[in-house]
């Protein structure tokens, strides 16, 4: 049996742990932004990660200039990648964007939503990226 009671939860520890989450995600989060920030076609809608910032998501969303996020999202299911498309709760924010978008796509508001964790690899980022280049014009 196992024995619990010397296991005691504390801000410190709690601390801790988030500390070590955050560890792990930034190197993720900084790959997958930077990759995508150089792509003169995506536009990221998602706040741009700031090491400083510990409250940081891992979460990238993003628009393409030619594929609609659901392309984007069927074929990333195709090559095994798990990502969103839709507004996620902020409609009125992503359709007000919208006005000021020029793209060839009409997402109405929708967004392509990308979600890493610290069990994420930077070989499964790293993989994403490969998969996107198989579209072409990406």
């Amino acid at each position: 049996s196992c024995d619990h009671d010397d296991v005691v939860l504390t801000q410190e520890r709690m601390t801790e742990a988030y500390r070590r989450i955050h560890q792990l995600e930034s190197p993720l989060i900084r790959r997958l932004y930077s990759a995508l920030e150089c792509n003169p076609r995506v536009t990221l809608v998602s706040s741009r990660h700031s090491s400083s910032n510990n409250n940081h998501l891992p979460i990238v969303c993003l628009r393409h200039d030619v594929y609609s996020c659901k392309d984007i999202v069927d074929h990333c299911t195709k090559g095994g990648i798990i990502c969103r498309s839709g507004t996620f709760l902020s409609t009125k924010m992503l359709l007000m964007q919208d006005e000021n978008d020029d793209s060839t796509n009409d997402d109405g508001g929708s967004v392509c939503r990308f979600s890493l964790a610290h069990y994420n690899t930077m070989e499964e980022v790293d993989r994403c990226f490969k998969h996107f280049e198989t579209l072409p014009n990406f």
